[in-house]
């Protein structure tokens, strides 16, 4: 189980599925879509009409609770209650900054070590998906230009000996399935010969 400082992954991991590589994807997600979001709240809370302020803060709240950045969620709620009662909500506003940078940090700590935590927690990915089927699968996927294949390899990828895959995801992530493609094949064809 990944561990990140003030964040329960466990339950955000479980609403997931254990889905490690859509946990990620919305980590990133997460850190530039929620820059500066906690300026917004601050300066749309000094306004007479805190619309905008109380919707960020909403969003915020879900975003973090779809993370398990427990303690942002809870102080996002406070605060959007605050908002909502007409309140001066400075303090919140600056626990939330303060709590919100932290999480951030941990996060990109976190992506920084992410890819080694996936190597150990995939190295089996022969008894959750047959590579075999799976190789097929994506070669069927590159054909047919569908972005599924990107997980697929984003999968494959993370075993230690899967280095040449990884030009094949770049082409892929670029949606450049033809050159994927063609790139895989020969991939394909040069670890059978191995």
């Amino acid at each position: 189980m990944i561990s990140i400082p003030g964040l329960n992954c466990e339950a955000a991991l479980n609403r997931l599925d254990g889905n490690l590589s859509l946990y990620f994807r919305l980590v990133e997600k997460y850190i530039t879509g929620q820059a500066g979001i906690d300026r917004a709240i601050r300066a749309n809370a000094n306004m007479q009409d805190k619309t905008e302020a109380i919707r960020l803060t909403h969003s915020l709240k879900g975003l973090s609770a779809g993370l398990g950045a427990e303690v942002v969620t809870e102080l996002s709620a406070q605060l959007e209650q605050g908002l909502k009662g007409g309140g001066d909500c400075t303090s919140l506003i600056d626990q939330l900054e303060c709590e919100l940078e932290s999480t951030v940090s941990n996060l990109k700590q976190a992506l920084v070590e992410y890819e080694d935590f996936l190597v150990i927690a995939v190295d089996d990915l022969e008894s959750l998906v047959p590579v075999p089927d799976t190789l097929k699968r994506v070669q069927v996927l590159l054909a047919a230009s569908d972005v599924e294949a990107i997980e697929l390899l984003e999968r494959l990828s993370l075993h230690r000996d899967a280095s040449d895959l990884k030009s094949v995801l770049k082409l892929a992530r670029d949606y450049k399935f033809d050159e994927a493609l063609e790139s895989f094949i020969e991939v394909s064809r040069d670890t059978k010969e191995k």
